[in-house]
């Protein structure tokens, strides 16, 4: 019988998982503050620091478990790693959903869908740098 290749527990290092998780927001938000001191751009490159405040728990809490079962059976490739980042916050419109039928306000809904759409572009972005760093950090120790 031929073996699925995605059924292998793998061991994850980690160090450099730790490293890079919490390093792939921090990098990213730390490449565009200096964008913030430039006048005609200085609030949309805020956003970078709004959202590692806002969406990096989220990121932490949902994310550092979805990752480490997704590393122990497959390698780190960041495509893979992308789209199940996309689709991870994706899981949580559910929640968005009940939140806004509790509150029965039009503007928490507004803030929530706000707040998801930049989530999925930060849950892509951070999740490529992670996987760059972590397959950076397990080639060099």
């Amino acid at each position: 019988m031929t073996e699925i290749s995605g059924n292998k527990d793998r061991n994850i290092p980690w160090k450099q998982f730790c490293v890079a998780m919490i390093g792939a927001p921090l990098l990213i938000t730390g490449v565009t503050y200096p964008l913030s001191l430039i006048p005609q751009i200085g609030f949309i490159a805020v956003i970078p620091y709004l959202a590692m405040i806002m969406g990096g728990p989220v990121y932490l809490l949902f994310g550092t478990p979805i990752l480490i079962w997704f590393l122990r059976r497959y390698p780190p490739k960041i495509l893979p790693i992308m789209l199940l980042s996309v689709i991870s916050l994706a899981g949580l419109v559910p929640i968005a959903l009940i939140i806004w039928a509790v509150t029965a306000d039009n503007s928490v809904m507004a803030v929530l869908l706000g707040y998801l759409t930049y989530g999925a572009v930060f849950a892509a972005v951070w999740s490529a740098t992670f996987t760059l760093i972590y397959r950076w950090l397990i080639r060099r120790f």
